[in-house]
């Protein structure tokens, strides 16, 4: 009989035992429940937090996060890539523009070009004309070499106011039949060279004083008023001589005289100056 209340009061205690045990296990239910509302709560507070944010300051948000993905992206391209990238670049230049710059440069290239051929000829054409020049001059030359040249014994004639000198004879009361006084002078003309051709010569005077312009004298006239030659004109033999004679009338009567006078002789291959001076 002893056993008997034992084993009731063992039981009693493990009833007791297993109470608290079923009670912890409904508390961490509790708990549980309550984080995942909490959970659940913070979600819908955030979403309603971006919700309710304005549209430019999420696209901002977005074009930020764009960029930088962007650029991280050209960050991660290699060297084959970038070359790549500004190729495509490049073809992305208009086609009008291209074809505009190539005809450019085929312009420039063109007027270059022209530019270039006009200096050559420029150049050939100066080229002709100065082997044209010196053809005529080597011409110029064998012709005045095959010609005779003109010689003149005097390049001056020195007289004196109403006196003779050396070279002109001071003659009274007329030198000619115009009845003025004058002066005589003589000049020898001669040809020489190789060729056997008569020399045909000519006269111009220019004076007196400053007057220097050449006035020919006409070939059936002796000269002028105040200073005439005979002859004035005509032609020499082969390797012969001509005398001239030249009168220079003295309007003055013996008291003064004209300052020069130039007188040229002209041949076919030269000319030869004498100057008449009365001092």
């Amino acid at each position: 009989m002893a056993a008997s209340p034992t084993r009731s009061q063992s039981t009693t205690e493990l009833r007791q035992l297993a109470r608290p045990a079923r009670r912890g296990a409904a508390q961490v239910l509790t708990v549980l429940l309550v984080l995942a509302l909490l959970f659940a709560s913070s979600g819908l507070l955030a979403y309603f937090l971006v919700a309710s944010q304005p549209a430019a300051l999420r696209g901002g948000g977005q074009s930020g996060r764009s960029g930088q993905s962007v650029t991280t992206a050209r960050a991660a391209q290699g060297p084959g890539q970038e070359s790549q990238t500004e190729t495509r670049a490049s073809a992305t230049v208009p086609t009008s523009a291209l074809q505009e710059a190539s005809a450019t440069a085929r312009a420039q290239q063109e007027a270059t070009a022209t530019v270039q051929t006009q200096q050559r000829a420029q150049v050939q054409a100066t080229a002709v004309a100065q082997a044209r020049a010196r053809a005529q001059l080597a011409a110029t030359a064998t012709a005045q070499a095959a010609q005779p040249l003109l010689l003149a014994d005097k390049a001056s004639l020195q007289a004196h106011p109403g006196a003779s000198s050396s070279d002109c004879v001071y003659t009274l009361p007329a030198v000619d039949n115009s009845g003025y006084p004058g002066w005589s002078c003589t000049l020898i003309l001669s040809s020489r060279g190789a060729t056997q051709q008569n020399l045909a010569w000519s006269t111009s005077i220019a004076g007196p004083g400053g007057n220097s312009s050449l006035w020919p004298v006409p070939s059936n006239e002796g000269g002028r008023s105040d200073i005439y030659l005979l002859p004035a004109s005509g032609q020499i033999r082969p390797q012969g001589m001509q005398q001239v004679r030249i009168i220079v009338r003295d309007f003055s009567q013996g008291t003064g005289c004209p300052s020069s006078y130039l007188l040229r002789f002209s041949g076919p291959a030269n000319y030869v100056d004498v100057l008449w001076g009365c001092s």
